[in-house]
């Protein structure tokens, strides 16, 4: 295959510009010259800034031609669409991914496709007894509704009656600016950062930086050049401070300020450690390598806590292609939860993705992996050269 265009690279993008891609000859049978005789016809499809694809052969060749396509589209482009046929609602968007999985969220159901995968994603929080899982100072209790429509998530709920779980152990608000955390989900220090932001309910956003990355873990490489760099690295942007500690956290956003007590699973020493570690074998390798993708440009926001499965193989590969993401945390306990059911009308389950740059809003890990790789994936060309 070619492409060929009459403009420089450089100069294509916001103009009435075309690519056409052919099926080239083998090459001692085309001329030099982009002439109609150098080609097998018939020419597959226009990529155009303005226009969508026409007809194409097969599978492989229209998935090519729809990256070309958001290659020479524009924001510019997208606004004006959306000028012309109105803007399109998230499940419309997600039309136009093509997404085989289930997209409507079932409670305690796992998906074929990835049922293996949650398997062994399982075995981490069992090796960390739960670490993460739970808000800090965990609290169940019994309430009665006097026959008012629940309007905040429950565990459980009989005629008047529900059984709430609380968690008292933060005092971060939404006033507060999201922790900037640098890290990857194969490394067992992080996840003991990941368990203490899940366990306070923070807001944190995650710059994925897999041992191969060239985004993020580069930047902060080059911006501590004279000092080696480990991860994970930590910076708060409401008191300024750059570290890593889980002391730091505690102390800061602990309802009890520097008297909050650091849970056992969480204190230094060897047991810690070591079930940190054993937590990654299930799933060595994953969420450790960089893959080739598109980089967003806001982050992601991901509805998930430490200690789910489900959220973590979504985790892992949003930390493989490098998708800078803001997850709200939210453990059994946390008021989170209470938001996450105002807002999806009466429903609460994680893994939950919303994509501000697409509109996107989804449940379902598999869905939710899914559409990360037929969004944000940049795949292996099939062909030498384009």
């Amino acid at each position: 295959f070619q492409c060929v265009n009459s403009f420089p690279t450089s100069n294509i993008i916001g103009k009435k510009s075309h690519c056409t891609l052919h099926r080239r000859r083998p090459l001692e049978e085309s001329s030099s010259t982009c002439s109609k005789s150098s080609y097998e016809q018939p020419s597959y499809a226009y990529a155009t800034t303005r226009t969508r694809l026409f007809a194409t052969n097969n599978k492989q060749e229209s998935n090519i031609l729809q990256d070309l396509t958001r290659l020479f589209t524009t924001p510019n482009d997208k606004a004006q669409t959306e000028e012309n046929v109105g803007p399109m609602t998230s499940e419309e968007k997600l039309k136009t991914f093509n997404i085989q999985a289930n997209m409507k969220p079932k409670p305690f159901t796992i998906a074929p496709e990835v049922a293996l995968d949650i398997i062994s994603a399982s075995f981490p929080a069992i090796f960390r007894l739960g670490c993460g899982a739970f808000g800090h100072d965990y609290k169940l209790s019994i309430e009665r509704t006097d026959g008012v429509p629940n309007k905040t998530y429950n565990l459980a709920s009989f005629q008047t009656w529900q059984i709430r779980e609380s968690s008292d152990g933060t005092n971060f608000n939404n006033k507060q600016l999201p922790i900037v955390l640098h890290e990857f989900e194969g490394c067992p220090f992080c996840r003991k950062v990941r368990e203490a932001a899940s366990i306070l309910s923070l807001d944190v956003t995650y710059m994925p930086c897999p041992q191969n990355g060239r985004r993020h873990r580069r930047d902060i490489q080059e911006k501590y050049a004279d000092r080696k760099v480990t991860f994970p690295f930590m910076r708060d942007p409401n008191t300024g401070v750059e570290m890593f500690f889980i002391r730091y956290l505690f102390t800061c956003y602990g309802s009890d300020g520097p008297n909050t007590e650091i849970p056992f699973m969480l204190r230094s020493g060897a047991t810690t450690t070591l079930t940190a570690g054993l937590a990654s074998l299930s799933r060595i390798g994953r969420g450790a390598k960089a893959l080739p993708s598109t980089e967003p440009p806001l982050p992601l926001i991901l509805w998930s806590y430490e200690g789910s499965p489900f959220c973590k193989i979504v985790r892992e590969y949003l930390c493989e292609l490098e998708l800078p993401h803001t997850q709200i945390s939210c453990p059994r306990g946390s008021s989170n939860r209470d938001k996450m059911f105002q807002m999806t009308g009466g429903r609460f389950q994680v893994p939950y993705l919303q994509d501000p740059n697409e509109g996107v809003e989804l449940f379902e890990s598999a869905a939710i992996l899914e559409y990360l790789d037929k969004r944000y994936r940049v795949q292996p060309s099939p062909v030498d050269y384009i």
